[in-house]
């Protein structure tokens, strides 16, 4: 004789997780990628009782982002040029990823980029917010206005940004 039990979906009621904070040892352990709250300041590799890694915050793009972000923000002549109709496509993708690159710098100052794992193990590229290096880049980690700036300018108003550990960390 054998029984079946039912589960409506309701009764599963599945929410997510934030992801807390384990000490091992002497390190405090933090997932590689997450959304949540901002963890504590970095202590560095120092000897110091707990040791927290350190994370930064911000948004992984790839270059097709940046080809998107040049054609909405930044029109180049490589549309209106008679000679870059010449070009093979992959070059005039690249120098709109270029176009890009300089118009993020001029709008934002000059952000920092780095190469950050995810959970899944792939290796992107990151614009970051924020970190838990100092208080001053936690500060900006967790700033409203400075995260929704970010989102403005590149598109981004439905992706929130998330806590990443840098590949060289």
């Amino acid at each position: 004789m054998s029984t079946t039990l039912e589960v409506s979906m309701d009764t599963l009621k599945l929410e997510p997780q934030i992801p807390t904070p384990t000490v091992e040892g002497t390190v405090l352990t933090l997932p590689t990628d997450y959304e949540g709250p901002a963890p504590p300041l970095c202590t560095g590799k120092l000897k110091v009782q707990e040791r927290v890694p350190y994370r930064v915050f911000g948004f992984t793009y790839t270059l097709d982002d940046l080809v998107d972000y040049a054609l909405r923000n930044c029109p180049g002549d490589h549309d209106t040029n008679p000679e870059s109709t010449r070009r093979h496509p992959s070059i005039v993708r690249g120098y709109r990823q270029q176009d890009a690159r300089r118009h993020i710098k001029k709008v934002l100052g000059n952000p920092r980029h780095c190469l950050v794992r995810t959970s899944d193990g792939l290796t992107l590229t990151c614009i970051t917010i924020g970190s838990n290096h100092n208080q001053r880049t936690l500060d900006l980690a967790t700033d409203p206005d400075n995260i929704a700036l970010f989102q403005k300018l590149f598109g981004w108003e439905d992706r929130k940004p998330r806590w990443y550990k840098r590949v060289r960390d």
